[in-house]
This record gives structure tokens, C-alpha cells and sequence, in this order.
């Protein structure tokens, strides 16, 4: 029960809080989401939380034969990858001084992957990221929960569906990366995001969980 009202309510919740902040205080708003702000921690420890869950569990099913096993392992090391980024690999931590090759392709003149791309391939990667995963989390449970041959696809490869507990967690964290209305959103979005992965392996860490959220 506690479970599902995490599932449930825990990111709505948190996008009140987000918007009753903005209503109050624009400006200490604006600073929760500023670059090395709050915000940004925070989508850094979700991230490095869900890293080491999903390492749990391929541990845990390691020699089990079980497909999903390679879902986590993917799951792992994406998680791993964003946190480093979020964070542009500790670069301003360190006080590293960004590479010739990152001030001159990296719109933000730091040292990460998704900001070389943005000017390289002329798109934003924040929305590109916010389409895939809001696909992930809301259209996919819909598919799988009507029609059959779709589940049996993600079961067959081992795809890991998020229930449909999550579905308007998924969906307003999707909706935070149009970057509306102060163009800091993105921020947001990514925060939520990084919540999603976190409650979506707590709910993975035994197996009744995953019995009950196939079940789902």
C-alpha cells in the first residue's frame, strides 16, 4: 500500500510544491533551479540512487536466466551516464577547466556529451530525451495493457514496463521539458525523471514487487 501511494502521488506532489513556489516566489524559484542549484543535486543523487538499484538487482538475478537482466544492466549504466552529466562529470566540483574541444562545441562550454550534440545535430536534447521516456511511461503501459502482442513482446526481450500507477508521473515529468513557463522547467523535468527511475526500482528490489507490477 505504501508502495502505490508513492507511485501514485509522490511526483504530483512534488510538481505542487514546484508550482505553489513559483506562485509565492518567482525569484527563489529561479534560484532552486539554477545551475548548481537544489534542483540539479538532487536529479544527481536520484540518478546515483537508481544506478545502484538497478546494480542490485542484475546482481540478484544474475544466473537466473532471466531475460530482464539485461533490461537492468542497460538501466544501470544509462542512469550512471546521466548522473556524470547532470553533473558535467564533476567538472565544476573539481574545478576542472573545460577542454579546447568542449568550449568550442559544447553550448555550455563544459564537459558533457548532451550539449556537444545539441549544436552538432540542431536539436534540443531535453526534448528528444522528454518524448522517449514520456513514450516509455505513458504510451507504452497503455499498449501493453491492450493489446497482447505488445506484452508479450516486452516479455519475450525483457523490457521492464512501468505500471500504470506511474502513468501521470511519467506524463507530467514529460510535460515539465517544454521548459515553460520561465525556460527553467527542464530542470524540473529532469528531477522528475530522475524520481520516476528511483520509485521504478524500489519497486523492482524483491520479487514479489516485480510479480505484482507484471501483474499490474
Amino acid at each position: 500500500m505504501n508502495r502505490l501511494w508513492f507511485q501514485r502521488y509522490l511526483v504530483p506532489g512534488l510538481v505542487g510544491f514546484f508550482v505553489l513556489l513559483y506562485v509565492l516566489d518567482t525569484d527563489l524559484y529561479d534560484g532552486v533551479l539554477d545551475e548548481d542549484g537544489p534542483t540539479e543535486w538532487l536529479t544527481f543523487l536520484c540518478l546515483m540512487t537508481s544506478t545502484v538499484l538497478a546494480w542490485r538487482i542484475t546482481r540478484r538475478l544474475r544466473g537466473s536466466g532471466d531475460v530482464r537482466r539485461w533490461f537492468f544492466i542497460a538501466f544501470c549504466l544509462g542512469s550512471l551516464l546521466a548522473g556524470l552529466e547532470e553533473i558535467s562529470w564533476g567538472q565544476r566540483l573539481l574545478g576542472i577547466e573545460s577542454p579546447e574541444f568542449f568550449m568550442e562545441r559544447s553550448d555550455q562550454e563544459e564537459i558533457n556529451i548532451h550539449n556537444v550534440l545539441q549544436p552538432t545535430l540542431n536539436l534540443k536534447t531535453k526534448h528528444v530525451a522528454g518524448i522517449v521516456l514520456a513514450l516509455y511511461g505513458v504510451a507504452l503501459p497503455l499498449l501493453v495493457r491492450s493489446v497482447p502482442s505488445v506484452a508479450s513482446l516486452c516479455a519475450r526481450f525483457g523490457l521492464v514496463v512501468p505500471p500504470m500507477t506511474m502513468l501521470a508521473s511519467w506524463l507530467l515529468a514529460g510535460l515539465m521539458m517544454i521548459d515553460e513557463p520561465s525556460g527553467y522547467e527542464e530542470e524540473i523535468g529532469e528531477f522528475l525523471f530522475s524520481v520516476c527511475f528511483v520509485l521504478l526500482m524500489v519497486a523492482h528490489q524483491n520479487e514479489e514487487a516485480v510479480r505484482d507490477l507484471d501483474d499490474g
